[in-house]
């Protein structure tokens, strides 16, 4: 099967969780446990990190007679496979990362609620958002320091009007929009840090089991938890492209 397009679509959300982490602690979570899945350093790029798992599940017992990494949907595939209770029929298809994806998070007990939480800490948190969130940062301070006593003076002229008036009352709303958000940024941030506590449990539980009926090799044990975050960082990837 020929599994370039969706290998590209994974790549790119790779290096949006790379660039994204820097600035975003719930991408970071999950990014960085990826990392260690596939035992890469911090310093590791995404296509590093892509190929690697990739490598891995060239290794599997399914791919045993195969040589080199393949491509990532049959990665996934093979992983939903393998965490298939035995005689319940496949609801997902070789190819269909989606659908191989959706299943892996099912079987992690992460819930449709516990990905709409963790999707508000990165809305409209793009790839330009990530990739210059540092430099818009450091410029925001300097406009502040050389502009804010000119600043100051203007808001106090423009307050005086009825114009005036109306700026401050969508300045306010516009505060209120910007609490709302980091509310619930907090909230995903605590929503991922317990999704994370259940998925290392359920990870560790799967892998045990899986062990004991030999079906969680060395490579498994890398592949499993790696289709596993790379799900969850699609997931996020899809939300930060709300409003963006």
């Amino acid at each position: 099967m020929n599994g370039t397009s969706e290998t590209v679509g994974t790549l790119e959300i790779l290096t949006w969780a790379q660039a994204a982490s820097t600035s975003n602690e719930v991408v970071a979570m999950f990014w960085n446990k990826l990392r260690d899945a596939v035992n890469e350093p911090s310093t590791a790029s995404a296509p590093r990190i892509l190929s690697e798992l990739q490598a891995y599940g060239g290794n599997t017992i399914v791919n045993f007679f195969r040589e080199g990494g393949v491509a990532y949907e049959q990665v996934a595939y093979d992983v939903a496979d393998a965490l298939r209770p035995m005689f319940d029929a496949r609801v997902f298809a070789e190819g269909d990362v989606s659908a191989c994806e959706t299943f892996v998070l099912r079987r992690m007990e992460i819930s449709e609620d516990d990905l709409r939480k963790l999707g508000a800490a990165v809305e409209g948190h793009g790839m330009k958002n990530a990739v210059s969130a540092q430099v818009t940062k450091a410029s925001g301070i300097a406009a502040v320091e050389v502009g804010g006593v000119v600043a100051a003076q203007q808001v106090a002229k423009v307050a005086a009007t009825a114009a005036g008036k109306r700026v401050i009352a969508e300045a306010g709303k516009q505060i209120a929009k910007r609490a709302a958000k980091e509310a619930a940024k907090r909230v995903a941030a605590a929503t991922a840090k317990q999704v994370l506590a259940r998925v290392v449990l359920g990870l560790n539980i799967l892998l045990a089991a899986l062990t004991l009926v030999s079906l969680a090799g060395p490579a498994r044990r890398v592949t499993i938890p790696g289709v596993t975050y790379v799900a969850l960082l699609r997931r996020l990837h899809g939300a930060a492209q709300m409003g963006f």
